[in-house]
């Protein structure tokens, strides 16, 4: 598992090469001496030229790591209940207004982790973050910095993913209180971000590959099929790569919060859609949970909805009923466990050779050769290579797909993404670029929710920057 997160080793996987990183930044303050019991002398507070230390440049991109690490739980929770991914099974406020798709969501914009369903500054406080490490890095107090050009390449990757996820959810955006921005202009944005990237990674093999990956995902987005082909096969990215952020049990802004609102706190649920064939009001009958193949190896039925029935199960998307009556919060349907991320110290995987492959699948697709689109996707099913940590290898080989139908192949590229890349935060921008169909106007409580459609500028970023 190659991750750039923090020290803690991840049984049985492989190591970041660049350092072991912290958590977040961290400034030793000293403490004056105590003569009594208890006396102690407060520190001042410390300005920010304190900060601007070379001796710190380590930690700032460190901390980049960190804010976003915190921040992509939370981007995948929130409007994960907006997008369909989860059903919100609370009564919480901002979970319902996410599950409801309420406007009303737009004014959060607090601290990942805050529990108040931040939704924007999820990824804008990581790219922030980004750009002052790099200002910093490339100035002339900085120039004697060691693995200048390390610190750099993971400065730039950290902002070109938090650039591309904003750009994926919302229906346009703002960098660092500058002009509105349409998503494809995002899309580029974060192009030229992993393309900087790209140019400072030479002997960072982990980096280099991740932002490989990352700049398919932008051409992938804008359209590029061709380039897509050329940047997700390229040779720097291995068999079973993998870059995750990691978590940790503790403190609050370490926990992988998909475990801890579906596990832990009974919070929200994988949505019907996702390995359970209820209807509003019908629960799940016990066991049920995993996404089935039809006997051609496609996964897609006419109505475009995950094809439930006989087959065989598909272990990627691992979803369970609790137990017979163990019924969600709302006393109204029995709940549904998700076990990608049974643990709040569960890493969550967001750039792999995985991933790749699916968007070599659906280029292929989207180009007209259904056999380019097949050998990937059943390269997928016959390979178990760089599966996340929780999921079961051990039904490989998979059902191959056997279809030579275009329109069945593509469908199923595009469901064969959604399987393997579940809850990874990627689902947002796949929704918005397929023009899936209409989403439900009710979930599965029967509570009317509006149209499904992307993301709006939230009202506190429009009415503090003078540039909207």
């Amino acid at each position: 598992m190659r991750r750039l997160g923090n020290n803690k080793e991840v049984e049985g996987r492989g190591r970041a090469s660049l350092v072991k990183l912290a958590l977040v930044p961290v400034v030793v303050l000293t403490l004056g001496a105590c003569d009594e019991l208890l006396e102690v002398e407060l520190p001042g507070a410390v300005t920010s030229e304190a900060l601007n230390n070379p001796a710190l440049a380590e930690t700032l991109v460190l901390g980049v790591v960190g804010d976003f690490e915190c921040g992509l739980s939370d981007y995948i929770w929130y409007p994960g209940m907006w997008y369909e991914l989860f059903l919100n099974t609370s009564g919480g406020r901002p979970s319902a207004l996410s599950g409801l798709r309420s406007q009303l969501i737009e004014v959060y914009a607090d601290p990942c982790a805050s529990g108040t369903g931040p939704i924007w500054t999820t990824m804008q406080v990581p790219h922030q973050q980004a750009v002052r490490a790099i200002d910093l890095l490339n100035s002339e107090d900085f120039s004697g910095v060691e693995n200048k050009n390390s610190l750099l390449a993971t400065a730039h990757l950290y902002q070109a993913y938090s650039v591309e996820h904003l750009a994926e959810q919302f229906c346009e955006i703002t960098l660092a209180g500058g002009p509105r921005m349409s998503r494809e202009d995002g899309f580029t944005r974060a192009e030229e971000l992993f393309t900087q990237t790209i140019s400072m990674a030479a002997g960072e093999p982990d980096l280099l590959a991740a932002a490989y990956i990352g700049r398919a995902r932008a051409r992938l987005n804008l359209g590029d099929h061709a380039g897509v082909l050329a940047d997700a096969s390229h040779a720097a990215i291995p068999e079973g790569f993998e870059l995750v952020a990691t978590y940790d049990t503790s403190p609050t802004r370490r926990n992988n919060q998909i475990a801890e609102g579906n596990h832990l706190n009974d919070g929200l649920m994988p949505a019907s859609t996702y390995g359970c064939p209820s209807d509003a009001f019908n629960p799940c009958p016990h066991g049920v949970g995993l996404l089935t193949f039809a006997s051609d190896g496609s996964t897609v039925a006419d109505s475009g909805d995950p094809l439930i029935g006989a087959g065989f199960a598909d272990p990627r998307v691992p979803v369970t009923i609790r137990g017979p009556g163990d019924l969600d919060q709302r006393g109204t349907m029995e709940y549904r466990l998700q076990w990608k991320y049974p643990s709040e110290g569960t890493p969550i995987p967001f750039s792999t050779w995985r991933e790749a492959q699916t968007m070599i699948a659906e280029a292929h697709a989207k180009m007209g050769n259904g056999q380019g689109a097949t050998d990937a996707i059943n390269l997928l099913r016959t390979n178990n290579a760089g599966l996340p940590q929780e999921i079961d290898g051990s039904g490989w080989p998979l059902p191959l797909l056997t279809s030579t139908d275009l329109a069945t192949i593509t469908e199923t590229a595009l469901e064969e993404r959604r399987r393997e890349l579940w809850m990874h935060g990627v689902i947002f921008g796949d929704k918005l670029r397929n023009g899936y169909p209409v989403w439900e106007d009710s979930d599965e409580y029967g509570q009317a929710v509006a149209d499904g459609r992307c993301l709006r500028i939230p009202f506190l970023e429009v009415t503090s920057n003078p540039n909207l």
